[in-house]
């Protein structure tokens, strides 16, 4: 007897399987005609084969099976409904769990092409990598929250007499002066290419690499065909007969 019940307990156990991965096939409606009409059959089967044994024991399990059945209906017809709510669900989890991937990554690429910053007492400087730009916005004084390329030079001079208390400041805004004015800035009042000095820029020889890739314009790193190109554009750009300083 209790091999009987064992292997109809296996075949049970299998029978729930299957069915599972029917009803995923399938989808929760045609399951849920099936198993009605297939309830119907079993019971139908089972009153013929109890009909003809006779045996009083199983007639009087008959509702009891049928209970049990109706309670095991009820429990698949729940597993295939939310079957494919739970696959629904994996797949949403797994697009999301790609999109944070993906945005990780395009931060991650985006970060590489922003500016380069950089904060002392009297400003805020930026440059931008990808076009080589230069600007800063003045942080204190007469002048603040105005940036640099808004300003003249006698303004811009008188923010570096007035940052001489920060080595910082005067470093970044000498790099910016050297960027918008080149040299000229640097050259006292009356002199000048007329006076004999050569038409060429030249870089003030206590000027940082950086300082002197931002006059050029270009980035760290730039070609030497590169310098020379931005540094005879630059010359040519100063030069009187080309509209630049002629102090």
């Amino acid at each position: 007897m209790m091999g009987y019940f064992l292997l109809l307990l296996a075949l049970l156990m299998f029978g729930l399987w299957y069915f599972q991965r029917w009803s995923q096939a399938v989808g929760p409606e045609r399951t849920k005609r099936v198993l009605k009409k297939a309830g119907i059959g079993v019971l139908l089967l089972a009153g013929v084969a109890l009909a003809i044994r006779s045996g009083s024991v199983l007639m009087a399990l008959l509702p009891v099976l049928a209970l049990a059945f109706n309670r095991i209906l009820m429990l698949l017809s729940v597993l295939s409904r939310y079957t494919p709510f739970a696959h629904w669900l994996a797949a949403h989890l797994a697009q999301r769990s790609n999109q944070a991937r993906a945005g990780a990554g395009t931060g991650a690429a985006g970060s590489a092409a922003q500016p380069s910053s950089i904060s002392t007492k009297y400003f805020d400087m930026t440059l931008d990598q990808a076009n080589g730009v230069f600007e800063g916005t003045v942080r204190t004084g007469p002048h603040a929250g105005a940036t640099l390329s808004q300003l003249d030079l006698p303004d811009l001079l008188e923010l570096y007499r007035n940052a001489s208390d920060d080595p910082q400041s005067q470093a970044v805004l000498e790099a910016f002066l050297d960027y918008r004015f080149g040299d000229s800035w640097r050259q006292p009042a009356g002199a000048g290419t007329s006076h004999g000095q050569s038409d060429d820029v030249t870089l003030d020889a206590t000027m940082t690499p950086a300082q002197a890739y931002a006059v050029l314009g270009l980035q760290p790193g730039a070609s030497k065909e590169d310098i020379r190109r931005a540094h005879r554009h630059l010359s040519q750009r100063l030069h009187p007969d080309h509209g630049g300083n002629d102090a």
